[in-house]
């Protein structure tokens, strides 16, 4: 029997971050997980907020996999809740999809197991140390995926035993 679980996954991947999830998507379907995402496996008959929230009450776990979406490479951060607004330089600095934030929250609010992955520069929310108080994972490059391997399997079956207790607990 598959566990369903949650996979929070940019759309906009490059060819290689498109191999690396493959390689992570094989390791779980090998750890007979039923691996749920709006828009691949299931299609939205409402708005996606919705869906999403739906979809991810009837898994046992979550996946957050935070592909860099976003490069800035200067910017201004800007915090006017000082006295006098404060201005601060920001280099070289990258996000992942917005959704990753939204349903990790979602998940992370209806008490799913999480694993957290993420590429080397992504950062906020929910890939900032401490933020869910989980260790967040790096993915690692293509060319470095048979070298790491067997420690991402190992996080991974961790997880999976997490997720198994709440899948067959909530039964």
């Amino acid at each position: 029997m598959q566990i369903p679980v949650f996979v929070s996954v940019g759309s906009r991947l490059s060819s290689e971050q498109a191999q690396t999830r493959d390689h992570l998507y094989k390791l779980l379907r090998d750890m007979s997980l039923d691996l749920r995402t709006v828009g691949t496996s299931d299609y939205p008959s409402d708005n996606p907020l919705r869906e999403v929230a739906v979809l991810a009450r009837h898994c046992a776990g979550a996946l957050i996999l935070g592909f860099k979406e976003y490069q800035i490479e200067t910017a201004t951060r800007i915090n006017s809740a000082e006295e006098d607004d404060h201005h601060e330089a920001i280099n070289g600095q990258a996000w992942s999809t917005s959704w990753n934030q939204i349903e990790a929250g979602m998940c992370y609010a209806l008490g799913l197991p999480m694993s957290i992955f993420k590429d080397d520069s992504v950062q906020g929310g929910v890939f900032d140390v401490g933020s869910t108080g989980l260790f967040v994972q790096r993915i690692p490059q293509l060319n470095e995926w048979e070298r790491n391997k067997a420690k991402i399997s190992e996080v991974l079956w961790q997880w999976r035993t997490q997720v198994q207790a709440k899948y067959y607990g909530d039964m």
